[in-house]
């Protein structure tokens, strides 16, 4: 599984042609340095065609110093958080965004249309 605990997406730009659907926890790592500060410089930019979902009950983590301002999400379409799901980062999505009961972000979400 790319985004793992064990393959941990690395600060980048990563372009889906279709739509995401988040069904097991992924993990960002950032480049802390050895001090244990966070690097500011580390950005993830997650660009998808169209929707965006996350499951029930999955959990985005930040690992080594990975900021959830510099997760961006950018979603054409739709966006929708289900029921106890936890998301990190700023979300972009071009029509509706939904966040269900008992679901989390911490980050910004915007929509061009409806939230």
């Amino acid at each position: 599984l790319y985004g793992g605990i064990c393959n941990k997406l690395q600060p980048g730009v990563y372009t889906f042609p279709g739509g995401v659907n988040i069904a097991s926890d992924i993990y960002f790592e950032g480049t802390a340095d050895q001090s244990g500060w966070d690097n500011e410089t580390d950005v993830f930019i997650m660009k998808i065609t169209t929707t965006l979902a996350l499951a029930s009950g999955i959990k985005v983590h930040l690992h080594n110093g990975a900021l959830a301002k510099n997760i961006i999400w950018q979603a054409t379409t739709t966006t929708s958080l289900q029921t106890n799901s936890h998301m990190e980062g700023v979300i972009l999505t071009g029509t509706t965004a939904t966040m269900y009961t008992y679901s989390s972000l911490s980050g910004r979400l915007f929509s061009q249309t409806a939230v």
